[in-house]
């Protein structure tokens, strides 16, 4: 693996770079990155499927309609 900074090549286990000096956060990053990704998409397709949802709601309650009338009140 190669230093971000300086460029150098440095131990996979290293958690300073023993050039420069700069911290090696390298399994966190691999860690967080599928948080990162998946927050994004979740965010992006969250009003695709809210949408989604709220047409089938529409479609089911307009059919329910013809099996289950609103009750018509005669006073």
């Amino acid at each position: 693996m190669n230093c971000r900074f300086c460029k150098s090549e440095i131990n996979d286990e290293a958690k300073k770079c023993p050039y420069c000096h700069e911290w090696i956060i390298r399994q966190f990053w691999q860690h967080s990155k599928f948080w990162y990704n998946f927050a994004f998409l979740f965010l992006v397709l969250l009003p695709f499927i809210f949408i989604g949802f709220l047409i089938l709601l529409g479609f089911v309650l307009y059919n329910l309609g013809h099996y289950f009338p609103p009750p018509v009140f005669k006073f």
